[in-house]
């Protein structure tokens, strides 16, 4: 999904919770929205330095699929 059409479906969100009396921080489909639009921006991101970055060796390849693999709470504080 595109970044444009994220923020759109997150505006939509933002607005349905308040119209529902919901504060927008804790409605589960601004939280799906929010996580929709991280997942557009990284992978906008990833694929423009993917399209203009040299072949990776293998060793390299590894550490970056550990960084997608790890869960947000693992990385907190990991001194990297």
């Amino acid at each position: 999904m595109s970044v444009v059409l994220s923020r759109s479906i997150l505006g939509n969100a933002v607005k349905a919770a308040k119209g529902r009396g919901q504060e927008p921080e804790t409605d589960p489909a601004v939280l799906d929205a929010r996580r929709s639009l991280a997942e557009a921006k990284i992978s906008a991101y990833v694929a423009q330095v993917v399209a203009t970055a040299p072949t990776l060796s293998p060793e390299q390849q590894s550490r970056l699929s550990a960084l997608f693999r790890a869960s947000p709470s693992a990385r907190v504080g990991d001194g990297r």
